[in-house]
C-alpha cells in the first residue's frame, strides 16, 4: 500500500528550485533498521504540540526528545526532504511579503473550494485503498495522529499559498518586458541553418524542428531578459521584431553543443499595473493557460536574489 497517499504536498518547491545547502553531497549512515521504515504498529506518533520554544515531544526513561532533536536528525539523515521543506518555507515567506506589497488576494471562496475538493478526493482515495468502511478522519487519526480539522487547516494554508503564487507570478510578468517565441533545437549547425532559412521563407519552425531537430516547442511561455541564461542571447532576442528568426545559436548542454533557432512571435511591453487593475485579466489568463512550474522557477530565481536569501553555513 502507498504510505504517502495523504502526505501534504510541497506545493511551491520543485527539487530544481531548492535553496542550496552547500558542501558536497554525502551518503549518510543509515539511522536504524538498515534504512527500513518502522511499521505503523511500531511507530511513535508525532503529536502536534502547540507552543513556542524547543518543546519536549517524547519522554524516554529519564531523558527527553525535543523538537530540535527531531530537526537535527531530519537535517542529517533525510537531507532531500529537509531541503524541500526549507525551500517551501523560504518561498512561502517571500510570497506572503510580495502578496502584501502588491495587494494580491485569492478569489473569494477559492481557498475553501480548493480544500473541499481536495478533502473529497482524499476521502475517496482512502475508501478505495483501505475499504469502504474507512474514513479520512479515522485514517488521519490512526496513521498520523492528527485530526481532520488539523488536516483541513494544513490544506487551507498550502492551498492559499499556491493560489497566491500563481497570481503574484503572473502580475510580476505583466510588469516586465517579455518576449514570446517559438524555437527548435538541432544536433547539426547545417540542419539548424536550413530550418532558419525555411522559417524566414514562411515555413512553420515547429514543423521543421519536429522533422529534423532534437526538440521543438510550439511556444515557450513569455520570458523576461533575466530569464535567459545563455550569455548575450537576451540582447540578441530582444533586439528582434515579431516575425524575425535568429541564425543558429550554439548552446553547450550536457557535454555537447546543440543549435537553437528562435522565431519572435510577439513582444509584451512592461505595464505598470496594480492588482486591482490587472486581476480580472490574470484570472482569465489562468483559466486559459494554467500556471506552469517553469514560470515559478524563473520567478523564484529572481525574487530570492531581490530578497537577499542567505544560506548560513
Amino acid at each position: 500500500m502507498t504510505r504517502l497517499l495523504l502526505a501534504i504536498p510541497l506545493l511551491l518547491a520543485p527539487a530544481a528550485c531548492r535553496v542550496p545547502a552547500g558542501g558536497p553531497e554525502r551518503t549518510p549512515p543509515e539511522p536504524l533498521g538498515r534504512g527500513e521504515t518502522a511499521p505503523d504498529s511500531a511507530r511513535f506518533p508525532l503529536v502536534r504540540r502547540e507552543g513556542a520554544g524547543d518543546l519536549v515531544l517524547v519522554r524516554v526513561g529519564e531523558g527527553v526528545i525535543r523538537r530540535s532533536d527531531v530537526g537535527e536528525f531530519v537535517l542529517r539523515y533525510f537531507r532531500d526532504q529537509a531541503e524541500e521543506a526549507l525551500t517551501q518555507l523560504v518561498d512561502e515567506r517571500i510570497l506572503e511579503a510580495e502578496a502584501r506589497r502588491l495587494g494580491v488576494r485569492p478569489p473569494p471562496g477559492a481557498v475553501e473550494d480548493g480544500v473541499r475538493e481536495e478533502l473529497a478526493r482524499r476521502e475517496e482515495a482512502v475508501r478505495v485503498q483501505y475499504g469502504a468502511g474507512t474514513t479520512l478522519a479515522g485514517y488521519l487519526r490512526d496513521r498520523y495522529g492528527i485530526s481532520l480539522e488539523d488536516h483541513r487547516r494544513d490544506l487551507a494554508r498550502l492551498t492559499r499559498i499556491r493560489l497566491l503564487r500563481d497570481r503574484v507570478v503572473r502580475l510580476d510578468q505583466l510588469r516586465e518586458d517579455r518576449l514570446e517565441v517559438r524555437h527548435a533545437v538541432f544536433l547539426e549547425r547545417d540542419a539548424a541553418r536550413r530550418a532558419a532559412e525555411g522559417a524566414r521563407a514562411g515555413a512553420d519552425l515547429s514543423t521543421l524542428g519536429a522533422g529534423t531537430g532534437v526538440a521543438a516547442a510550439p511556444a515557450l511561455p513569455p520570458f523576461a531578459r533575466e530569464d535567459v541564461d545563455v550569455p548575450g542571447l537576451a540582447d540578441r532576442l530582444f533586439a528582434l521584431s515579431p516575425g524575425e528568426v535568429t541564425d543558429p545559436v550554439p548552446v553547450r548542454e550536457a557535454g555537447r553543443t546543440l543549435w537553437h533557432v528562435f522565431k519572435i512571435v510577439r513582444r509584451l511591453p512592461a505595464r505598470e499595473v496594480t492588482w486591482a487593475e490587472a486581476g480580472p485579466e490574470i484570472e482569465a489568463g489562468l483559466r486559459e493557460r494554467p500556471f506552469s512550474l517553469d514560470e515559478y522557477r524563473r520567478w523564484a530565481r529572481k525574487v530570492r536574489k531581490a530578497y537577499g536569501v542567505e544560506v548560513l553555513r
